[in-house]
């Protein structure tokens, strides 16, 4: 198959790692590598090892297309991107959904893929659980909160769904 040989699967991952704000999501892929290190000292899957390829969106919209364009020949999967911009990645991946793309997607289109596994479905709304937490710890204290957000890419829905869990 596609980034499988007899001795590796290669996964691509496409996050912020340069671009406007140096190093903004560089964790994702310092993350993925940590755990695919873990995999990797314990025999791989199948005695295979996993390698990772790395494609750096920037913060910029046509470079996550580009970027997953680049990898969609030469991986098995996608596994641990996290980019502000995933919905432009969404254009290649719908072509392809025989492969996996498993990370946090912040954009719709992208959770909506059917080959996307988000860790963290985000969906219409946000998790209320830290604010149920905040009204039971500080009172209504907590309803003078603030965010910060990106104000591009995915940024300004998502904040707009937390804004609404939180008048709710």
């Amino acid at each position: 198959d596609v980034g499988v040989t007899p001795n590796h699967h290669t996964v691509g991952n496409i996050s912020d790692v340069s671009g406007p704000r140096p190093g903004l999501f560089a964790g994702a892929v310092t993350g993925t590598a940590a755990y695919f290190a873990k995999v990797n000292s314990e025999g791989g899957i199948f005695g295979r090892q996993l390698k990772i390829d790395v494609g750096d969106s920037q913060l910029d919209c046509a470079q996550n297309k580009q970027k997953t364009s680049d990898k969609v020949n030469k991986v098995f999967a996608y596994v641990g991107s996290f980019s502000l911009f995933d919905d432009c990645g969404t254009d290649v991946l719908k072509d392809h959904l025989d492969i996996p793309d498993v990370h946090s997607a912040l954009g719709g289109a992208t959770a909506k893929l059917a080959s996307n596994f988000s860790i963290a479905p985000l969906g219409a709304g946000w998790r209320t659980g830290p604010l149920a937490y905040y009204a039971k710890t500080y009172g209504d204290d907590w309803k003078h909160v603030g965010t910060i957000y990106a104000g591009v890419g995915t940024g300004p829905s998502i904040y707009q769904n937390v804004t609404a869990a939180i008048k709710n």
